[in-house]
């Protein structure tokens, strides 16, 4: 998000941002973040919704996707690794999300890095 969109951002939604980038590794859920932040889980996802335009689900799996591109860039990480450490629980899962955000595979998106390098 920009600089200024953040400002105007309710602390929840700055909560729930800090919450998924810390947890990113982990399989994550709007109900853990809304109990850890002492919320609703319901109002807590219309609100961050209301002010980002996108629902929390949506919030992590496009944080996870990025992550994933990070690491996919890094040719230590097999695409297993990386979709084990991002708390996925199979690969053509993790496939789903990475296709729906960046229109091709992880496979795909490390070929195109690799040969763009």
């Amino acid at each position: 998000m920009e600089k200024e969109q953040k400002q105007n951002l309710s602390k929840s939604v700055r909560r729930v941002e800090e919450y998924v980038f810390a947890h990113i590794n982990e399989r994550i859920t709007v109900r853990e973040i809304a109990r850890e932040l002492k919320l609703n889980a319901s109002y807590l996802n219309s609100s961050f919704k209301r002010q980002t335009g996108e629902c929390i689900s949506s919030f992590i799996q496009k944080s996870k996707v990025r992550k994933a591109q990070e690491m996919l860039k890094m040719c230590q990480y097999t695409i297993t690794d990386i979709w084990t450490a991002l708390g996925y629980f199979d690969q053509s899962h993790f496939n789903k999300h990475f296709k729906k955000f960046t229109g091709i595979t992880p496979r795909q998106y490390r070929l195109k890095i690799n040969s763009s390098a």
